[in-house]
């Protein structure tokens, strides 16, 4: 590794420490009363932080392409952190009940689609005696609708809104999030679900023969230059995401949490951290 790849690894380690110490205080009680929207949104940003203790050990190993995946994976954390952090308090109220209900409308989609292949015929002769009945199914959507419906989550005919949070619409929320995932998630996904040319970066010629044909297998090969960019984006996105979040958390009026006067100084100093390395490492990784 270069110079400028170990002083960004070594970055991203020295903020998950003082992150994991002082914002999170693992191990420690965490106490942020009356804001259930502010609790979720910490949970999601201690597995944001998880994500990236993983995506720089595949990156020390020269795996990007395993480590994008986990990248694509902490942008859908941030879009849902960024989601979230609303201070009105009907829209918050939504949102977070939204967000919790996605487990609800993911259940309410399997249960549809398993009535659909029920009535096809699909377990006809199926010695099961677990399988359900077009009734029971029925039954089953209908109460987990109801409970969709007592969240207030209900759509223009005031029936139960059963539209999932999706990576666009989670996308937009924020811009700069919108234009990594225009960038990056198309590429990670690829990744993440072996595409043929995936696969290609293992293949090293032989001589003048072309690949096609006959290759050695090299698993630690990467590619380099998305190796480069990678590593910068996703410092950049978890630093965008934990200097938003303390934004948000610090706009809040009465939001009590348990920060002594230092810890606000160490965290503070990591923003300045993280927002002198996302503009000034740009610069050097276009060079």
């Amino acid at each position: 590794m270069n110079e400028q790849t170990i002083n960004e690894i070594r970055l991203g380690r020295h903020a998950i420490s003082i992150i994991r110490k002082v914002f999170l205080k693992e191990g420690t009680p965490y106490v942020v009363l009356d804001a259930k929207n502010i609790n979720e949104i910490v949970l999601l940003f201690a597995k944001q932080t998880q994500l990236l203790e993983s995506f720089l050990l595949l990156m020390e190993s020269n795996h990007t392409e395993e480590a994008i995946i986990l990248f694509r994976s902490m942008l859908n954390n941030s879009m849902l952190i960024r989601y979230m952090s609303v201070t009105e308090p009907p829209e918050a109220k939504y949102r977070f009940n939204n967000y919790k209900a996605q487990p609800i409308k993911a259940d309410i989609k399997r249960l549809k689609n398993y009535k659909q292949l029920l009535e096809k015929g699909l377990f006809s002769g199926v010695d099961i005696d677990s399988v359900m009945t077009v009734e029971d199914i029925d039954g089953k959507i209908n109460y987990l609708q109801s409970n969709l419906i007592q969240l207030g989550l209900v759509n223009k005919r005031n029936k139960a809104d059963l539209s999932i949070l999706n990576i666009k619409s989670l996308a937009e929320v924020d811009s700069t999030l919108f234009s990594m995932y225009v960038q990056y998630y198309d590429i990670a996904s690829r990744y993440e679900h072996s595409d043929p040319t995936s696969l290609d970066i293992y293949k090293e010629a032989i001589d003048e023969i072309p690949v096609s044909q006959a290759y050695i297998m090299n698993l630690s090969k990467t590619d380099d230059d998305l190796h480069k960019e990678i590593l910068y984006m996703c410092l950049a996105c978890y630093g965008l995401t934990f200097i938003n979040l303390l934004h948000f958390m610090n706009s809040i009026e009465d939001l009590l949490i348990n920060w002594t006067k230092e810890d606000e100084k160490i965290l503070a100093q990591l923003i300045a951290e993280f927002d002198f390395f996302i503009h000034n490492e740009r610069l050097n990784n276009n060079n």
